[in-house]
């Protein structure tokens, strides 16, 4: 019977990606140097391809796992770009932002409803509520991105380890490949010297 090597996925989409971006994750999580919107187009696009394409899998359990996530993920994705934000800094800035404005819309709200509760008269009153509501209104989606961003910087790290499982694996991987690649020409060889004897016609 013919050896014939086991099967393995023909591509590495992780490493083949990494090359590209000319990411490293060789390291721990570094907040001070990780580029963290590269971290969630890389995580992104590597379940996407394994889900593409019938010739690439993903390794790791747990991130094969994320893929239930990856919508929210393709959110958080947005919301980085959008934003301009390529670091942990850039992050924790936009954070302190969103705080600082949602701090002054409660102060500015809160005042409006102390002379809500006394008000001068029942138009001024009407008029408040109206303003109120208005403000309400603006807290909302400054409440949206903070609470996103404080996400984003909570499961950064979990995502980056990820990677960091997945690359390993992918290069145990090619390991074993290569080394079953090279027994498998060896056998190639053997067998073909053997068999390939001349024989002389009668």
């Amino acid at each position: 019977m013919e050896y014939r090597p086991p099967y393995r996925p023909k591509r590495f989409p992780l490493e083949e990606e990494l090359r590209k971006l000319d990411f490293a994750i060789d390291h721990s999580y570094d907040a001070a140097t990780v580029l963290i919107d590269t971290l969630f187009y890389l995580v992104i696009t590597v379940i996407q391809i394994a889900a593409e394409l019938v010739d690439v899998m993903l390794l790791s359990p747990d991130l094969r796992a994320a893929e239930r996530d990856v919508k929210e993920m393709i959110a958080d994705y947005r919301f980085l770009r959008e934003n301009g934000i390529h670091t942990v800094s850039d992050l924790q800035a936009n954070l302190d932002g969103s705080k600082a404005e949602l701090s002054g819309l409660e102060e500015e709200r809160s005042h409006i409803s102390n002379r809500i509760r006394r008000p001068k008269s029942p138009e001024e009153q009407s008029q408040n509520k109206e303003r109120r509501k208005a403000v309400s209104k603006q807290m909302k989606p400054v409440r949206e991105r903070l609470h996103r961003a404080e996400r984003i910087l909570e499961k950064s790290p979990h995502l980056y380890e990820l990677l960091k499982q997945e690359h390993d694996l992918e290069r145990k991987a090619r390991a074993r490949y290569l080394e079953r690649s090279r027994k498998y020409e060896k056998y190639k060889k053997q067998t073909g010297q053997s068999s390939g004897r001349k024989i002389t016609p009668l």
